[in-house]
């Protein structure tokens, strides 16, 4: 909505943006702001994300939790054995900075991890106040539900206007391509 309220207001400076960019649910606004879907395609999308999200999320209980000051390598192997120790999920979510992650799960595997963590040395270990385990496996039947809405949207999509770098693919989606690329 600030992107569309700047536009309105100022429409220079959103044409003087030449890459766009946003973590998980910010995705959708860089796709809305660099003209690749309306801002009406992209609510839509954004609230069936939020309904499906939180369905997913209401099968078992899951948590995340936010680590900071361990590498990946340290990391890793804790959440494996940490998901393996319950029979349940823990993997990392996202890596948000140098070694600094969140990590999503069942419930009873963030536990173990937490305290796992600090015990390997983190300068933090904190379950996040979350509804879900997101972006990890628990999220399937979610991404299954989006995944279909937003192959009804593709032909509404148009190329991009300015860059925008997507999340899953670390990679750029440039000005003219193809938005199914």
């Amino acid at each position: 909505a600030g992107v569309e309220k700047l536009r309105a207001e100022k429409p220079e400076c959103v044409d003087r943006c030449s890459v766009m960019a946003g973590l998980s649910l910010g995705e959708y606004t860089a796709l809305c702001a660099a003209g690749v879907m309306t801002f009406e395609d992209g609510l839509k999308l954004v609230k069936l994300r939020g309904e499906a999200m939180q369905e997913a999320a209401a099968v078992g209980k899951q948590a995340m939790l936010s680590v900071a000051g361990l590498d990946f390598a340290t990391l890793d192997p804790l959440c494996k054995a940490a998901a393996k120790s319950t029979g349940g999920v823990c993997q990392i979510a996202n890596c948000l900075f140098p070694k600094g992650y969140s990590v999503g799960g069942t419930e009873d595997a963030i536990k173990i991890l937490e305290g796992e963590a600090m015990k390997a040395g983190a300068l933090q270990a904190k379950i996040l106040k979350t509804s879900g385990a997101f972006h990890t496996p628990l999220m399937q039947p979610a991404q299954d539900k989006l995944t279909a809405a937003l192959e009804a949207t593709l032909p509404n999509m148009k190329p991009p206007m300015h860059t925008v770098w997507m999340n899953a693919a670390a990679e750029p989606m440039r000005p003219g391509c193809s938005p199914e690329d």
